[in-house]
This record gives structure tokens, sequence and C-alpha cells, in this order.
């Protein structure tokens, strides 16, 4: 729970488990409440809700980190947000699809490509609002892939006290992936 000056008031639950397991079903009340369901294969699995006053955004993402008897990471989400901007409204829903892997023989190195595809809608704009941001009212498509190639030697990703993080990634969007983007 917070305030900043750019959203306002906002509040943010977040379910999040790193030792998840989809295959794991409870099949009894038990089963939930002993803390063995969905628990134990190393997937990641989180659910994050967000509101405030002036925006509000929704979650899921899946991670399997160890697909087809190797090590390739598959990533999948949906996310929804609706956002009041000074001069309009904007809201996006759109769903992802990542695989990625290790690569060059080293734990440091990490090749990924990222398929999303968004619909963002436009609308409730004040008189005055710029031309190049009317002209984009309604629904618009946006599908992109993103590929990126990583480096990490930190010895801890949220509170490093040493080695390093650089990667290059490059976006495309439009042409072959479709969308209006």
């Amino acid at each position: 729970v917070g305030y900043s000056t750019a959203d306002g008031a906002i509040g943010t639950v977040t379910l999040k488990e790193n030792n998840f397991d989809h295959r794991a079903v409870p099949h009894s009340w038990k089963d939930l409440t002993s803390g063995h369901a969905f628990r134990g294969a190393g997937e990641k699995f989180s659910v994050e809700l967000t509101g405030g006053t002036e925006t509000e955004k929704a979650a899921i993402d899946f991670t399997n980190p160890y697909i087809w008897d190797k090590p390739i990471r598959f990533s999948t989400g949906i996310m929804y947000s609706n956002r009041e901007w000074d001069d309009y409204d904007e809201m996006r829903a759109g769903m992802y699809f990542l695989l990625g892997r290790k690569v060059f023989g080293s734990k440091h190195w990490d090749l990924s490509g990222k398929y999303k595809i968004e619909r963002v809608t436009l609308d409730n704009f004040d008189d005055g609002c710029a031309p190049e941001i009317t002209s984009e009212e309604g629904d618009n498509w946006i599908s992109r892939m993103v590929f990126k190639l990583a480096y990490d030697t930190r010895d801890d990703i949220f509170d490093p006290t040493s080695g390093w993080y650089a990667h290059v990634s490059q976006e495309v969007a439009g042409g072959p992936l479709a969308g209006d983007k």
C-alpha cells in the first residue's frame, strides 16, 4: 500500500510460489491445507493484483524451468491493465510465451525468445489532447517478438554484493507478426 504522484493511492496483493507443481492437484481439503498441494517441482507461479485511484492491473505468470527433459525454460502469462492518464484512458490486455535456455556451456549466459500479443484501447480523450494520441483511438493490436541474450554473474539477483548483469535485446513488431502495430 502506498501513494505516488503518478499513480495516486495504490495497493498490491501478490501470491507467489517458487516451488510450484502444476501436477500436484489436491484431492481433498487436507491436501490443500497441509502445504503439499501444488508444490515440489521447482516451477514458478504468481498472481498479482494492483488497484489504485489512477490504475488497476492484474497478471498471472507461470514458468517451468525444465521442459522436454532438457534445460529449456518455458514461461507464459496473461495480463490486464487499465490506466486513467490526464488526457485519456488506456486499457491493455494480452498474453506472452517465452522459451529460453543457458548457452555457450556456461551458467552465466542465457538466450531467450518471447512472443507477446496485446490489445491496447485508447478512449475518453480530453479536449486539446495531442492529435498523435487521438489518432490511435479505439482498439489496436500489438504483436511482437523479443530476443534477448544476457550475461549474469551476480551472486544474488535481489541484493547483489558481487558480479554484474548485462543484456542485449532486439524487439520486432508488426510485419510478419501481424497486429496493427
